[in-house]
């Protein structure tokens, strides 16, 4: 068990995250409901990004968890695959779901919209469409080229900076995950600032029951200590795993090894030649670190829960973020974090036990150095049961925000009132 001291000052963080999301939530006014309202998700594939699938889980599920209450009619828009079947993950909720063919022709999409009377198509990842009499959400996830233009190509610089434009002029409004990520809005859409609708999102793990079995049996599956800090990051390179191998090298130096685990896709889109992995394992290697520092790239999604949960510590050094899923499922199951001092971070977890610069190892092994030695290895299923508890509250208040702000994008798109 980590001591009562490092307990109480996550219990007190974890209630304090959730009633600053909670307010951020409840700050836009709630919309009538009485009549019935459908909503269409349009599903697309995102090869190479792992949160995808999780992030596709929670939000389809927060909105079918208040689809009764709030009176919604829910479907998903998607494309068939050569089979002739929608391309659509079995992860996906059914109950209440309709299921529509689309084709990747915008007239296509606005036929299927007026044949099965849709109200309020919802664009998650690609350009939203213009449907007249329609209302239209789409998703900013984050604004990373501006801070870390060095990881785009010039044509890639340029089609987001292009997409967010037109996401802004045909969406009644666009959704955000954070403040942080509002004042990047601000900054580059001002012209459309009124359509800016912030909403932190839950983790994806309230909706699913946690794997059956041991949690530790995972651990000895992989050979693993007892004790050990984990990274849960893909190895992209603003994912930023070398901070955390240098601040362990620095502590290894002085006699103090601290066990590590690496686990994530190997591999990053933008560099076909995965130059940070190579740095990675090489990293590792000349800081004295193998054997001590495990990489173990992507498993299943099963084990990596049991290995948060297990974790007596995890990081998140990463250089940017929308809004950490990380974060936030570690938030979920009461774990002990340290992150990089990012002001989403700062906005998402002030219950970590440090903030480090992406660029300070020495400051995040000093946290190491201060905090190892009084945590201890999970899962404390008494703080899990109080955290998961607080973040399915968490989620139904988001699931009720995402319903009234679709309520209020299909009044904002017509007068006409949904039969």
């Amino acid at each position: 068990m980590s001591t009562p001291t490092a307990v109480s000052r996550l219990a007190d963080g974890l209630h304090l995250c959730n009633d600053i999301a909670g307010r951020v939530l409840a700050s836009q006014d709630a919309v009538p409901y009485g009549s019935t309202l459908r909503v269409a998700v349009l599903y697309r594939e995102a090869t190479g990004w792992a949160a995808l699938a999780a992030f596709m889980r929670m939000f389809t599920r927060s909105l079918d968890l208040v689809a009764k209450e709030r009176n919604l009619e829910l479907g998903i828009l998607a494309p068939r695959d050569e089979s002739g079947k929608h391309a659509v993950p079995q992860h996906l909720p059914g109950r209440r779901w309709f299921m529509l063919p689309a084709s990747g022709g915008r007239g296509a999409l606005e036929a299927s919209a007026a044949h099965h009377d849709i109200h309020v198509v919802i664009e998650l990842f690609g350009t939203p469409p213009q449907i007249p009499g329609v209302g239209v959400v789409s998703w900013i996830t984050d604004f990373q080229h501006l801070h870390l233009p060095q990881f785009f190509t010039t044509q890639e610089y340029k089609d987001r900076e292009e997409n967010f434009q037109q996401r802004a002029q045909n969406s009644n409004f666009i959704l955000l995950s954070s403040q942080a990520a509002k004042t990047d809005y601000d900054a580059t859409l001002s012209h459309a600032s009124e359509k800016a609708w912030v909403a932190p999102f839950p983790s994806s793990l309230v909706f699913e029951e946690l794997p059956s079995g041991e949690p530790r049996d995972i651990v000895r599956q992989y050979h693993l200590p007892e004790k050990f800090l984990l990274v849960a990051n893909q190895y992209w390179a603003h994912k930023n795993h070398g901070v955390v191998i240098e601040a362990l090298g620095k502590l290894a130096a002085e006699g103090v090894r601290i066990p590590a685990v690496f686990t994530g896709l190997p591999s990053d889109y933008r560099d076909p030649s995965n130059a940070p992995t190579s740095r990675i394992l090489q990293s590792i290697a000349q800081q004295g670190l193998a054997g001590q520092v495990v990489p173990l790239g992507q498993v299943p999604f099963a084990h990596l829960q049991q290995l948060m949960r297990c974790a007596a510590l995890v990081i998140q050094p990463s250089r940017f973020e929308g809004w950490s899923t990380v974060v936030q499922d570690i938030k979920a199951l009461g774990r002990p974090l340290m992150c990089s001092d990012l002001p989403v971070h700062r906005e998402q977890a002030p219950m970590a036990l440090g903030h480090f610069g992406c660029d300070a190892p020495e400051a995040l092994a000093t946290y190491l150095r201060s905090h190892w030695p009084h945590l201890a290895a999970g899962p404390d299923l008494a703080q899990e049961s109080r955290s998961l508890a607080a973040e399915r509250a968490f989620a139904h208040t988001y699931g009720l925000r995402l319903a009234d702000l679709c309520r209020r994008a299909f009044e904002v798109a017509t007068t006409r009132r949904p039969a």
